[in-house]
C-alpha cells in the first residue's frame, strides 16, 4: 500500500523511480480527498492503492461509470501508465503515461504527461497538475452521461 503521508518529494539524489512513486502516492491521497465531491453528481468514487498502482472506480447506481488505473508500466520502465476503462469499451489500453524529470528550480519533481489521444510531446505538470488533468477526464465523461 502506498504511503499517503509522503509529503516530501525525493531529495537532491534524484531518482526517476522514487519521483514517480512519490507522485503516485500524492495522486492516491488527492483522489481519496476528492472522491466525496463526486457524490454531487450522484456517483460513488472508490480509490484504492497497492505498492505500484492506484485504482479509481466510479460507480453510478452500483454500475461502473468509469475507471482509472495509474500504475508503473513495469519494473524496467520509469513511467506511470494511465488506463481509463469506460462501460462498453473493448479491452484496456494505455491512454497516456508520465515520466519524471528533475526541475532544479522547483521543490518537487515535474512530470511529463503524454496523452495518447492528443499526441504531441506532452505537457510538463506537477503531481497535482496531473491529477487535475485525469480528474477532468473523469468529470467530462460523467457530465456527458456516458
Amino acid at each position: 500500500m502506498l504511503q499517503a503521508g509522503l509529503s516530501r518529494p525525493p531529495s537532491s539524489n534524484f531518482s526517476t523511480y522514487l519521483a514517480l512513486e512519490w507522485a503516485l502516492a500524492q495522486m492516491w491521497d488527492r483522489f481519496q480527498q476528492a472522491a466525496s465531491k463526486l457524490s454531487t453528481l450522484g456517483v460513488l468514487c472508490i480509490a484504492r492503492s497497492s505498492d505500484s498502482a492506484v485504482n479509481v472506480r466510479v460507480e453510478r447506481q452500483s454500475m461502473l461509470a468509469c475507471g482509472l488505473r495509474i500504475s508503473f508500466g513495469s519494473i524496467r520502465e520509469d513511467r506511470l501508465v494511465m488506463t481509463f476503462v469506460w462501460p462498453g469499451a473493448a479491452g484496456e489500453r494505455a491512454d497516456g503515461w508520465a515520466t519524471a524529470e528533475r526541475d532544479p528550480e522547483a521543490r518537487q519533481p515535474r512530470l511529463r504527461y503524454v496523452d495518447v489521444a492528443s499526441g504531441g510531446p506532452g505537457s510538463i505538470v506537477t503531481a497535482d497538475g496531473l491529477l487535475a488533468l485525469l480528474w477532468a477526464k473523469i468529470i467530462d465523461h460523467l457530465a456527458l452521461g456516458r
